[in-house]
């Protein structure tokens, strides 16, 4: 959902006032107006996705994320729509989209903890620089990031946050990696080994 919003409204046609109405529609779902414009099939895409992974959460787990995934990705609307950090912030919410549909609660006090922080940081900065990724050399910056994630993922302390949190920042840039570094023909073929052949 994340590049198809980052996609369509990375369009000419698209402007700042359209990406307004997105955040507030989506903030407001009640306040759908009648006007059909060309992102409302976005917007109710991102609604059915987002209520379809909190009922499959609510069946699998017995817990209702949807009040809290909602309030994630209004987050980060409203901070793409005001263009701040428009990317940067992608990593976080696919994290915090993952962890909480695993049947896992992300408390406040998590959110707010040093680890946490620093985790999200790191890896919204390598995230972001690796979606620039154009040519295929691994470049100081992103190999210095990558290490400190891993070092962060796997050095434990006193006061540590959850380690199936840490390791979903880490699977998030892991995969952001793969698809920076590995052509989309290559990655396709991955994919329709792990799902369509059979194991020996």
């Amino acid at each position: 959902m994340l590049n198809i919003i980052n996609s369509s409204f990375g369009r000419p046609q698209f402007t700042n006032v359209d990406m307004q109405e997105f955040a507030d529609k989506f903030s407001n779902p009640q306040c759908y107006g009648k006007d059909r414009k060309p992102w409302h099939m976005v917007l109710n895409a991102l609604h059915i996705t987002l209520n379809e992974i909190s009922l499959e959460s609510l069946i699998a787990h017995g817990i209702d994320i949807h009040p809290r995934l909602h309030h994630f990705w209004r987050s980060w609307l409203v901070n793409w729509q005001k263009m701040v950090d428009v990317v940067r912030g992608e990593a976080e919410l696919i994290v915090q989209t993952i962890y909480m549909t695993s049947g896992l609660w992300l408390p406040k006090e998590t959110l707010s903890h040093p680890q946490y922080q620093r985790l999200s940081s790191v890896t919204n900065e390598l995230c972001y620089q690796l979606s620039l990724k154009e040519n295929r050399t691994i470049g100081y910056h992103i190999e210095s990031k990558m290490q400190e994630l891993v070092r962060l993922v796997l050095c434990d302390s006193p006061d540590d946050i959850d380690p199936d949190l840490k390791q979903t920042f880490l699977t998030v840039a892991k995969t952001f990696y793969y698809r920076a570094y590995v052509d989309p023909e290559s990655i396709n073929c991955h994919v329709h080994k792990v799902l369509f052949e059979n194991v020996i």
